[in-house]
């Protein structure tokens, strides 16, 4: 469970003069879900991901900073210093068909986190890994090539996930927006990162909304650090 800034989510839904129904049909929940959600203190963490989506705002404009364990450890058991760690952001990853809707998540990007899940064919780590090899290659040259290469590379990249699914596998693809931090730099950097992942129908990543389609929710660092 994560906890909730309060009265955040009833706040930008109003912002956006959106009803309770309204709001949770756009981000795929029940309306029970939604006012539980509004009125309490702590929200699952499809549910802040799946809202948050929907409002058009980073997770953590809806999360306190410190965590909400399931349940506290006695007291003899924590450590005498123990710092709670931020919770991680959860991120919505959908499914995508074509080469077009990949590359419009991509581009917006200033870096790419690929993840392929369970991989144990040969043939199939080719497939993915060309697929993820390409797209490293394209937005690292995309700004260099003509209009009609990068509509070629579209359509190339559609028939790559359209074999991909023929061998069972599906590609889903969000953006996380983070904070980015080293020691060179005096103070956080906002970045936004591509996160796609090839994984099958049946992953335990794969969660079905109240609207019933299935998306891929993942867990991410609040921050990330580099020397």
């Amino acid at each position: 469970m994560l906890k909730l800034k309060d009265g955040a989510i009833r706040r930008l839904r109003e912002q956006k003069c959106w009803s309770q129904e309204e709001l949770a049909r756009r981000a795929g929940v029940s309306v029970r879900t939604l006012q539980r959600a509004e009125s309490g203190t702590t929200a699952k963490m499809d549910t802040v991901a799946f809202l948050a989506e929907a409002l058009q705002v980073p997770p953590t404009d809806l999360m306190e900073e410190a965590p909400q364990p399931d349940a506290q450890p006695a007291p003899e058991a924590a450590p005498k210093h123990a710092v709670p760690e931020s919770p991680p952001i959860p991120v919505v990853l959908h499914q995508v068909t074509t080469g077009k809707r990949l590359l419009d998540v991509a581009q917006g990007s200033m870096a790419m986190l690929p993840e392929a899940r369970g991989v144990t064919d040969q043939a199939d780590a080719d497939a993915i890994g060309a697929i993820f090899d390409g797209l490293r290659d394209y937005l690292d040259a995309s700004s260099d090539m003509s209009i009609t290469d990068q509509l070629r590379y579209g359509v190339d990249l559609t028939g790559q996930i359209v074999e991909l699914q023929k061998r069972g596998w599906w590609v889903l693809a969000g953006q996380k927006r983070h904070s980015l931090r080293s020691a060179q730099m005096d103070k956080p950097m906002a970045w936004t990162t591509c996160v796609i992942v090839a994984a099958r129908a049946d992953d335990s990543i794969i969660v079905h909304r109240e609207d019933g389609e299935p998306v891929a929710l993942v867990a991410l660092p609040r921050q990330f650090n580099f020397a």
